[in-house]
């Protein structure tokens, strides 16, 4: 994935009020107590240099395009938090249109996604375990 592509996506994601979006990292985290200190709901955006879109490939030839994939992994206090800020992500992204190569492609949004369910390595400050949940999309090309 280009950074170009990269930072359409995050400037979706960062249209969405009272969502806050890491890139790749939570900063406010502590690796040693594994406690984390951002502001919740966040979502965390991975992504991928994609692969090859196996669709554009014609007889004898390699293929034309690439298949970009990204992962939003959604956050929150309680698993309700988690999944709103998840649905709310998802409706800034699924569908969407962004700008590769000067063409218009659209984000979809792929069915093999991480269910909500607390996670029992990190907390939030007060100690008390977070929720966390993902949901994967592909952009091809």
């Amino acid at each position: 994935m280009t950074a170009e592509v990269d930072d359409q996506v995050l400037a979706l994601l960062r249209a969405v009020e009272h969502l806050n979006v890491h890139d790749g990292y939570v900063q406010d985290s502590d690796e040693t107590d594994k406690v984390i200190h951002a502001a919740l709901p966040y979502v965390v955006f991975y992504s991928t240099p994609g692969e090859p879109n196996e669709a554009t490939r014609s007889v004898g030839s390699a293929p034309r395009g690439r298949i970009v994939e990204f992962q939003i992994t959604f956050v929150g206090d309680s698993r309700e938090q988690a999944k709103r800020a998840g649905q709310r992500a998802e409706d800034a992204l699924d569908r969407q249109v962004v700008k590769i190569a000067g063409r218009d492609r659209r984000i979809r949004r792929t069915p093999d996604n991480v269910f909500v369910r607390r996670d029992d390595t990190w907390t939030g400050p007060d100690g008390l375990p977070l929720f966390f949940g993902a949901t994967r999309f592909r952009i091809p090309t």
